[in-house]
Formats: C-alpha cells, sequence, structure tokens
C-alpha cells in the first residue's frame, strides 16, 4: 500500500489512479509496488494498492478525477451521519466515537484492507490472502492510522519502511525505493527458484511460514459506503 501524492495529472476527465499521480516519489513508489508484490489470488490481481485521503483505500486501475484533499483537511470537517441501521454495529476496536472525517476515513481504510485482503468483516476466511503488508507512507497519513490501531485486529505482518529504517529524509527513501525495486526486478528474472526473499537484507530463505493465527475481529456488520450522509 503507497501513499498517494500531492502532484497530479493536469485534466478534468478521470484517469487511472495508478496514473493520476505525477511526482518522481510516488513513481518510485509504484514501480516499487509492481516489483514487490503478487496477486492477491488467481481470480484477484490486485498486487498493491493506493491510501488516499478523499478515496481511502484505491486500486489502480479504478478511474478518478484529480482532487486536493489532504489528511489535515479531514481533522476539521464533521463525521457524516452513521446509518441507523449499523449505529450499533461493534467494531474491531473499543467503540469509537466519530467526531470528524477523519475517524471515519481511518475506518473506511480498515475495512478497505480487510476486504482487499481477504479478511472480510465479521465473516473472516480460513486464513487471510496476505502474509505481509508493505506500507509505503507517510507520518502524516500513518499516525492517525495507529492512534485508532487500524492494524492491529490483523494476524498478517505490517512493515513500514519509511518509519522502521532510520532514513534522513524523502532523498534517502527514494534511493532506497530505486535500489530496492532494481533487486527485485533483477531477482523475478532469475532463473533461481526463490522461494521467498527476506525484506531487510536480500537473503533467501526457506518459505516455511506457518499458518497464521487468526484473530477474528469482533465486528457484527458493515455498512455500503454509499449508505453514509456525505
Amino acid at each position: 500500500m503507497v501513499g498517494c501524492g500531492q502532484k497530479k495529472q493536469d485534466t478534468n476527465e478521470p484517469v487511472p489512479a495508478g496514473e493520476l499521480y505525477t511526482s518522481t516519489y510516488f513513481q518510485l513508489k509504484k514501480q516499487y509496488a509492481e516489483a514487490r508484490s503478487q496477486p492477491i489470488t488467481e481470480e484477484n490481481e490486485l498486487g498493491w494498492a493506493i491510501l488516499s485521503a478523499k478515496h481511502d483505500l484505491l486500486f489502480p486501475h479504478i478511474e478518478v478525477e484529480p482532487y486536493n484533499t489532504t489528511v489535515d483537511d479531514l481533522r476539521e470537517d464533521p463525521a457524516p451521519v452513521e446509518p441507523e441501521a449499523y449505529q450499533h454495529t461493534r467494531y474491531p476496536w473499543d467503540e469509537p466515537l466519530y467526531n470528524t472525517r477523519l475517524d471515519f476515513w481511518a475506518r473506511r481504510v480498515h475495512y478497505g484492507l480487510a476486504g482487499w485482503l481477504g479478511m472480510k468483516s465479521g465473516f473472516p476466511e480460513e486464513k487471510p490472502h496476505c502474509q505481509r503488508l508493505i506500507v509505503l507512507a507517510g507520518q502524516k497519513y500513518l499516525e492517525p492510522l495507529f492512534e485508532r490501531d487500524v492494524f492491529e485486529p490483523f494476524p498478517w505482518k505490517n512493515i513500514f519502511p519509511f518509519q522502521e529504517q532510520d532514513f534522513s529524509g524523502i532523498g534517502e527513501q527514494m534511493a532506497w525505493l530505486k535500489e530496492e525495486t532494481e533487486f527485485y526486478l533483477e531477482t523475478r528474472n532469475d532463473s533461481r527458484e526463490i522461494d521467498q526473499l527476506d525484506l531487510e537484507d536480500h537473503t533467501f530463505r526457506e518459505a516455511n511460514i506457518p499458518e497464521p493465527d487468526i484473530d477474528v475481529p469482533d465486528v457484527e456488520g458493515q455498512s455500503s459506503w454509499s449508505d453514509w450522509e456525505q
């Protein structure tokens, strides 16, 4: 999952989200995601997604128009009114108070991840499709999600390279993205059989991954976003 970008195509027409953001920084994150990710299932080839302040979890093939919404814009806006049918829904964390649209955004990101990676709200599959989720986003976008425990209920491993490694700024992040992308592209074209690569030091290891212990989220329902008042 990669963070969106401020620079966008100069157009009033909808374009695929993967082509909307034009900064070099976003392009490097996109190239890394395309090189590093794998299809979720045989039927679902969506191996990466975009974290968007306006569209929450956005897939690269979805067409959207340019927008200027940022996470900071969500802090002051009031939360949408929850449909009466869902006002007593229980969530994976303690009952939240939706005071702002930022609270609502975090909820949508949570359920977007659940649906995308194979852990439907309240009805998880035997095991999720995902064993690890790599998140390439800045602290401004991740902090509201961390504060609301958005990643906590899931059994897969969450990896946050920009937060976990000692980068001095975007320049070092971009250099790391370029190096990692080149490595994974070379590896993908390598004729050797490689089961799995270690993200940190590029060492090869056997893919003896234990079946994840599913901590079933305590969720009894989920609304369709079109049900909410904007």
